[in-house]
């Protein structure tokens, strides 16, 4: 049959098309016919992602003058950006843009606005560009973003999106977003010290989280403000503030390389159904006064029953001495984990995890501060000095995995256990199912002191994992798996 007298419905091309994922043919696709443009077109808009202002432009002009591409838009990726400002030379091209300049008109309140608007967009600010596109996507379901230190035009885009009274969800912009993703522009040390005098990054969360159908949020150098004034005790002592602040959607939180003063209050308050709370503390930002379990655990408090993965640490900075001075809390107990009845997974730091403070051993055991739902336990920043301690309290955990923790599938220990000197090296002795390399990495007398748990692990079928941070792999900014020095059973 000749192609010409081919007919397949748009769906059935639609399905097709969406079964090919070699980007360069679908590209193709639509210059075969009118019938394929009209098909294929929308599978070219489903995951969109922008690099600089020229692409964002680009997608802007599309979706304005083809408003249906803007409703296939599913995911929205402008974490690669690159921030350069747009050339004196391309100022007209944005000028003379009709459509440009009636969008950014109706998304703005005063003259002033409106300048901010059109100076930040020349700039080349992806929160900015991205801002500029949000209202118009009603399908996004996945956001992912690099922002300045102070975004407040995407903040005001989503205040003024989201309706305070959540039965008129369904005016809401953004409306099916789940996830969203918000790095820093810029994650040098230099960088992060001049901008934190805006500490705007969780307000914009914040408001990212009121959306109605919020699920999961991931963001970087996120550093909460200590709060002047009173406290909030309580949601009921104020029905506005906490219809308000209500965000019993979310289920995932994932804040790196960030410093919650108030114990990330301002992203935590209300969330009463979390599912997964992984946080790694930074002490390099100015505004920090260092890490405060005690405060995480209050406002994690409310998920106790729903927490399955609690993440309090992934090789964070902890400073002995911050800008504010004695850096006190990072070695305070975080409390009993035993409270939290759905908990799975579980990666903390050993003074967060035992009350080892001032004393040794710890006042309360180890056994009596797990859930008998724990799967995985990964306990950093253990000093060689309490690896015995450790050992033992381990020791105790195996003893009554049926009876106590029946579902425990894996343990991990780190420290600052590299073998630094020769002597230390010439020294080492090989444990069996250890190459040659990895055990002249760790101290021969930690190995030594983690032997009979290693031991233990093996005849109870639980993989046993050591590290020392010097030694794990810095890809991806160190958000790494585990690998261990001993092999699973």
């Amino acid at each position: 049959m000749p192609f010409s007298r081919l007919w397949l419905p748009n769906e059935v091309l639609s399905l097709i098309g969406e079964r090919i994922n070699d980007h360069s043919d679908r590209y193709e696709l639509p210059l075969v016919s009118h019938q394929f443009y009209q098909a294929f077109s929308p599978l070219l808009y489903q995951d969109v992602r922008l690099r600089n202002w020229r692409q964002a432009l680009s997608f802007f002009q599309a979706i304005i003058q083809r408003p249906f591409l803007a409703s296939t838009v599913r995911e929205l990726d402008a974490s690669g950006w690159q921030g350069s400002p747009v050339p004196q030379s391309d100022w007209p091209s944005l000028h003379e843009c009709p459509a440009l300049t009636r969008h950014i008109h109706g998304m703005t309140h005063s003259f002033e606005e409106l300048v901010s608007w059109t100076d930040h967009l020349l700039q080349g600010r992806s929160d900015v560009w991205v801002a500029l596109v949000l209202p118009l996507l009603s399908h996004l379901e996945k956001l992912s973003l690099v922002c300045s230190a102070s975004p407040r035009h995407l903040t005001r885009v989503l205040q003024r999106g989201n309706p305070v009274d959540k039965s008129t969800a369904s005016q809401a912009i953004l409306c099916r977003l789940r996830a969203v993703s918000v790095f820093h522009q810029n994650n040098s040390a230099s960088q992060i010290f001049e901008e934190q005098s805006d500490h705007n990054q969780p307000e914009v969360l914040s408001s990212f989280m009121q959306l109605p159908s919020m699920r999961a949020v991931v963001a970087d150098s996120v550093v909460e403000s200590q709060v002047s004034g009173e406290e909030i005790t309580s949601p009921a002592t104020n029905s506005l503030h906490q219809k308000m602040l209500s965000t019993p959607s979310i289920t995932e939180i994932d804040l790196r390389n960030s410093c919650g003063n108030e114990g990330m209050k301002s992203l935590l308050f209300g969330c009463t159904n979390l599912k997964s709370f992984k946080y790694q503390h930074s002490d390099q930002h100015l505004a920090s006064h260092g890490f405060q379990p005690a405060r995480l655990r209050r406002w994690l408090s409310p998920s106790k029953e729903s927490l399955e993965t609690l993440w309090l640490d992934q090789y964070g900075d902890h400073y002995a001495f911050t800008v504010a001075g004695l850096n006190q809390t990072q070695d305070e107990w975080f409390g009993s984990l035993a409270e939290f009845s759905a908990l799975k997974d579980v990666r903390i730091r050993l003074p967060n995890l035992l009350d080892i403070q001032y004393q040794n051993p710890p006042s309360h055991s180890l056994v009596s501060c797990l859930p008998p739902t724990l799967e995985i336990i990964l306990i950093e920043g253990c000093a060689e000095r309490h690896v015995s301690m450790l050992v033992s309290e381990l020791q105790s955990v195996i003893k009554i995995r049926h009876t106590h923790f029946p579902r425990i599938q894996l343990l991990g220990l780190e420290g600052p256990f590299q073998a630094l000197s020769t002597d230390e090296e010439q020294d080492a002795v090989q444990l069996p199912g250890q190459s040659r390399a990895l055990c002249y990495s760790i101290k021969p007398k930690v190995l030594q002191a983690v032997e009979p748990l290693h031991e233990d692990c093996v005849s109870a079928s639980i993989a046993f994992h050591l590290h020392d941070r010097k030694l794990v792999s810095k890809a991806d900014d160190g958000w790494t798996p585990w690998a261990g020095v001993f092999p699973p059973p």
